[in-house]
Order: C-alpha cells, then structure tokens, then sequence
C-alpha cells in the first residue's frame, strides 16, 4: 500500500488527493474502508470505527489492510489478534473461515446466506446490544456505535 505524504489521505492504497483531506476534514494518513460493512481504521490496525457503508472510497479493500494474522476474514480482510480475541471474549468461541458482513452486524459464511447477527448473539436486548465491534445503543432514529477504546460514531436523527 503507498505511504501517505503530510498532508494526503490514502485509503485502501489509493492517495485521494491533496485538497481531500482539507475538503473532508479527514486526519492525514493511511487508512482501509470496508464498503460493506462501514468499518474502517488505520493501515496495519484494528478497526477503529465505523461510517457509512458503501461510500467510493479509495480501492479496493486489501487481504492485508489491517496487517492480521488470524484465520479470520471479514470482508475479505484479514482479521488482527486483537479482534479475534475481542470476539472470543464476547461470544466464547471464533471458528477458522471467511465471513460477510453488514453495517447492521449480520453476516455469514462468504458466499452464503445471512447466518449470524453479532448484535443479538451477546445476549443484548432492545436497543442496547455488544458487539465484537463494540456497544450498539438506539433509539430508533439515532444509532451510536461506542468503540472498546471509548471513540463514539453516530448515525441517523441523533
């Protein structure tokens, strides 16, 4: 993936410009989008939060964007250590395998029909369930996505 200059934004290996980051008020740096499911963090990193899914961001979002090492895949990408181990601790167990996933939480086996959805397997109820990704609270027009490292993302009527 090419390496940011000071003042461009790179997501999934394509620099977007140097007026995007002004324009869009987006940090400089290297980052990966996942188009499906609107999460998206740091080159080499995690996920850091989630926006919009399905925005023409960038390229393509590569195998390696988060550096992982697991025999995860979500979207085609690679899950790290650090988001296995969170999945363990929400739901126990994390099997081997390349899974889908939507901005709603709901997933399955790639290539296959929907089969899981991360909000309600936490036991949560309502409008407030845990997620591998983090505290999904709502209220029916406002949704927000507090993050393990305490960063909030809000969509809706909020």
């Amino acid at each position: 993936m090419k390496a940011s200059t000071h003042e461009s934004v790179v997501i999934n290996g394509r620099d977007m410009g140097r007026n995007w980051a002004a324009t869009y008020r987006v940090p400089a740096g290297s980052y990966w989008y996942d188009r499906m499911s609107g999460l998206w963090g740091l080159e080499g990193q995690p996920a850091a939060g989630q926006i919009y899914p399905g925005l023409d961001l960038g390229g393509p979002l590569h195998e390696n964007a988060s550096r992982g090492s697991s025999n995860v895949f979500v979207n085609g990408r690679r899950l790290t250590a650090s988001e296995v181990a969170y999945l363990q601790q929400r739901y126990g167990y994390v099997l081997p395998g390349r899974y889908w996933l939507n901005a709603q939480f709901v997933g399955g086996v790639e290539g296959g029909p929907a089969s899981f959805h991360l909000g309600s397997a936490a036991g949560g109820s309502g409008s407030n369930v845990s997620t591998p990704f983090g505290d999904v609270m709502s209220d029916g027009s406002c949704t927000f996505l507090h993050l393990p490292g305490g960063a909030s993302v809000g969509a809706g009527a909020c």
